[in-house]
């Protein structure tokens, strides 16, 4: 339940900050450590917003509390006691501690302590009541952070400037370690949670959209996790639900203390552990007022958003890898033959790659669509209209496909190498933009701004040498009107994904394209893993 959840990530924030979790890898063995800067982000961070810009904030100092978001109120939750006086030290200590599982740390101060699952379980009863004895909150603040950014920037000043208690509640939600939001919305299945996840559910009044970390819990016990994407990337994330899952399956979801007896609502632990954030809106009339702009525009956004999962139990990982196939670049071959059936064309197409083996870094563009993608298609293309019988355009299309992949692959390898094209343009962009000159001619040709107008965005959440899948479905918005989205996971056995589109775009259509992929997975596991000749194909990789 949502007081495990709580009780398992204290400890994954804990261990960062005594830098106790081992470094993420590129692979399985450890072998290529990546940089870990993005995970101080995680917790304790908002997304500030700006009239001209916004601002990552996150907080240095030691941070011990959630918020809790229900009913349209705010609570502020202590999970984490101790952290007043967390030295270097004390962090030593705490590091030590649970990796010798011995509870005492010597010296003058106390490591830092997480609170019991029946602790954070009582806390929470206590919000749920005392806000059924309130009601719900019909004006959120939390709804404004929906708006675009410089009227939420304007908003958010006023509120600041008309008194302290809203001051006071905009820095305790702003420096919280993450969100918990109790949302009265109950999904029945894999579809309407992942749409409700992504959107925030409640009609945008569930969600403090600033913050990076969102754990929500539905009122039918579903579940479910949401990111602002500008902290960090979404490996990141991958990392602390694996940790969370682990820590709830293996029942050590209460690591300071042993099994402890749930508590009552309104016991004075439960008290202690709270704070009710308000906001006083008497003095902001153009505040109150934006609440239903903010919340007509969230519904017609929501309205718009198309998104589907989607999961595909033909072929896996583990197969994949045992015939020696990449399958990521498998899966991109796929996306851009469902592409070239489903819009007749191929477009520019983007991946993410990490290029964390680098200070700092961040990510790369892999383009995935190709000179020899277009020589696949087209092979494919022959291969359906001669009939499955013709060995010969069998043949073809797999040395076709063999050929796309390996370039693919180069392309991978080349971006997460930080020999990519993409951030070293944008670098050259912001150089002129910042020197005041004007902006290079290159960058209004006609074939750069074509390449560069992604209508296939994509992205491989399945990280073996990060994280162990935990999530159903992994997904991001359609990054423009006329584009398709596709996140995608790779499992042993399955690959699953979810598909966006903006639902005014009369072409795209997310069930039509996901359905269009699961026949383009199952074309290509056919032609390379049913093949007695695929082997020579493969050797060409």
């Amino acid at each position: 339940g949502a007081a495990q959840l709580l009780s398992s990530a204290a400890p994954f924030y804990l261990g960062l900050r005594a830098e106790a979790i081992a470094p993420d890898s590129l692979d399985t063995r450890g072998n290529v450590p990546l940089c870990m800067f993005q995970y101080s982000r995680l917790f304790g961070s908002s997304r500030v917003p700006g009239e001209v810009e916004d601002k990552l904030v996150t907080t240095q100092t030691a941070v011990g509390h959630v918020v809790v978001l229900s009913h349209g109120r705010a609570w502020s939750l202590r999970i984490i006691d101790g952290l007043h006086d967390a030295s270097a030290g004390v962090w030593d200590g705490w590091s030590n501690a649970r990796a010798s599982n011995d509870l005492e740390i010597t010296g003058p101060h106390k490591r830092p302590s997480v609170a019991s699952v029946g602790e954070i379980a009582a806390a929470l009863a206590e919000i749920e009541r005392r806000t059924a004895q309130m009601g719900s909150n019909m004006l959120p603040v939390s709804l404004l952070s929906t708006l675009p950014r410089h009227e939420w920037a304007a908003h958010r000043k006023a509120l600041q400037q008309a008194c302290d208690v809203n001051s006071v509640s905009l820095k305790v939600i702003e420096s919280s370690l993450l969100v918990l939001s109790l949302c009265r919305d109950a999904p029945t299945d894999a579809a309407s949670l992942c749409k409700a996840t992504h959107e925030g559910g409640e009609h945008g009044g569930c969600l403090w959209y600033d913050k990076p970390l969102t754990l929500i819990i539905y009122a039918n016990g579903m579940a479910g996790a949401h990111m602002e994407h500008a902290h960090f990337d979404a490996p990141v994330t991958s990392r602390a639900f694996a940790f969370i899952a682990r820590a709830i399956e293996d029942g050590d979801a209460d690591p300071a203390a042993g099994p402890s007896p749930p508590l009552a609502a309104g016991s004075s632990d439960a008290l202690a552990r709270l704070s009710h954030l308000t906001f006083d809106l008497s003095t902001l009339p153009s505040v109150r007022q934006a609440m239903g702009p903010a919340r007509a525009a969230f519904a017609a956004l929501s309205a718009n958003n198309d998104l589907v999962p989607v999961r595909f139990d033909g072929v896996g990982g583990q197969a994949l890898r045992a015939a020696k196939i990449p399958p990521d670049s498998l899966m991109q071959m796929a996306l851009q033959l469902a592409q070239w059936r489903d819009q007749h064309k191929l477009v520019a197409t983007y991946e993410t790659a990490t290029t964390r083996r680098f200070l700092h870094g961040r990510t790369e563009t892999i383009r995935s669509c190709s000179i020899e993608v277009a020589a696949f298609v087209r092979a494919m293309d022959e291969l359906g209209s001669t009939g499955s019988a013709n060995a010969r355009h069998k043949v073809a299309a797999r040395i076709a496909l063999a050929k796309a992949m390996k370039e693919h692959m180069d392309w991978l390898s080349a971006c997460s190498s930080g020999k990519g094209v993409d951030r070293h343009l944008m670098g050259l962009r912001i150089a002129a933009a910042e020197a005041g000159e004007p902006q290079p001619l290159f960058f209004e040709d006609v074939g750069y701004k074509l390449s560069s107008h992604f209508e296939l965005s994509t992205s491989n959440m399945s990280k073996p040498g990060i994280a162990r899948p935990t999530a159903d479905f992994s997904g991001f918005g359609a990054p423009s009107r006329n584009s398709y989205g596709v996140c995608y996971d790779i499992g042993n056995e399955y690959i699953s994904m979810i598909i966006s589109t903006d639902r005014s775009c009369a072409t795209r259509d997310a069930a039509r394209f996901g359905r269009v992929i699961q026949q383009a997975l199952a074309d290509i596991s056919s032609l390379l893993l049913d093949a007695p000749t695929h082997e020579k194909a493969r050797s060409r990789l």
